[in-house]
């Protein structure tokens, strides 16, 4: 019997790597001699992307700012030309204490030092993984970081502020251009949403990252602001409410590709081919929800399954569903309990509800 297991992390307790291992060595506790498991790393280009998509590259570090401005050690894949760069390990909600969390402020112009960091170590190819950052400036900091400057009437640069947004009156991108028009970008992104509106950045990611209903409204201006300046369509492209606002600003401003970071995976790493000669997929996350089916990496292993009607389970640690082969740590543990001991709980999980599918 040949069984896939291709989850996303279990976000703040466990990567991918380390949930397949769990679920494989709890297979390997009961399962009949014949059971031969394949593991495979995913990611939906939040935290943890780089680590599933570095491959063999190797890993460069510099030095930049986190979403508040301290200077901290980063780290991006480069090899040849091409550069990878995750946006959670320079500007990650990860990083704070929710004491921390500054959603009117918190600036991802450390990404833009990132960015510009290969690109002086000659990378003319740059991949971006989204997703997992603690910003929701419309990527206005990374563009500031990478030459681009924001005017007043006066026609004075400016630091835009999500709290007095009136003051922005122009964007200059003639310095900008000039240093990264021969640039090739890709967002590599797997939700959907747009910029603005009920399903935008400000309304569905905003709150994650500590804003309040009135920090959402104040968002919400700043980025229907921002196009209005540039007269773009990009706010309606899918995935530019993607990381506080960052997959317009790299449409709009860096020309980038927004890519499925699922379909990269599958298709880099051969998980397409492995579902489709599977007799049992395992997949999961650690919240297993609503957002799930908004593009996230998760979503995709099922739809493959889907296509080639292959038998699947969901282990998760959290989740506000009910439907069948869903199996959740908050089903019979608080929550509390499930981040504080999510290895031995998922071990345990998968030991009480897994045969059943290993005998069919």
């Amino acid at each position: 019997m040949k069984v896939v297991i291709a989850p996303d992390k279990f976000k703040g307790t466990l990567t991918s790597d380390a949930v397949s291992e769990v679920i494989c060595r709890a297979i390997n506790e009961i399962a009949p001699e014949n059971v031969v498991c394949k593991k495979f790393a995913i990611a939906d280009g939040g935290d943890g992307s780089l680590a599933v998509l570095q491959g063999n590259m190797p890993i460069i570090g510099c030095t930049a700012h986190d979403a508040l401005g301290r200077e901290r050690k980063c780290r991006y894949a480069m090899a040849d030309d091409y550069a990878l760069i995750e946006s959670a390990e320079v500007i990650g909600l990860a990083h704070f204490t929710e004491d921390e969390l500054a959603p009117l402020t918190a600036s991802s112009y450390g990404l833009g030092e990132v960015i510009a960091d290969a690109v002086a170590k000659e990378a003319r190819r740059v991949d971006i993984a989204l997703g997992g950052v603690a910003t929701c400036d419309c990527g206005v900091g990374m563009l500031r970081a990478l030459g681009v400057e924001f005017k007043d009437k006066d026609n004075k640069a400016i630091t835009p502020a999500i709290t007095s947004h009136k003051e922005l009156y122009s964007i200059d991108i003639s310095e900008f251009t000039s240093r990264y028009s021969d640039i090739t970008f890709r967002a590599i992104c797997d939700v959907r949403n747009p910029l603005l509106g009920t399903n935008g950045a400000a309304m569905v990611y905003a709150p994650q990252k500590g804003a309040t209903s009135e920090n959402i409204i104040q968002i919400e201006a700043f980025a229907e602001h921002l196009t209005k300046i540039v007269e773009g369509n990009s706010h309606t492209v899918a995935g530019s409410g993607a990381a506080g606002g960052l997959g317009w600003a790299i449409v709009e401003f860096l020309g980038a590709e927004i890519v499925s970071g699922a379909d990269y995976i599958a298709e880099k790493c051969g998980l397409e081919e492995a579902i489709a000669e599977a007799d049992l997929v395992i997949t999961g996350e650690g919240r297993f929800d609503s957002q799930t089916e908004q593009g996230k990496a998760v979503s995709h292993v099922l739809a493959l399954c889907e296509r080639y009607a292959k038998p699947y389970i969901i282990y998760c640690g959290d989740t506000l569903l009910q439907q069948p082969h869903l199996y959740a740590l908050t089903y019979s543990h608080t929550k509390e309990e499930a981040l504080s001991n999510a290895e031995s709980l998922l071990y345990s999980i998968v030991c009480q509800t897994i045969e059943p599918y290993l005998l069919k």
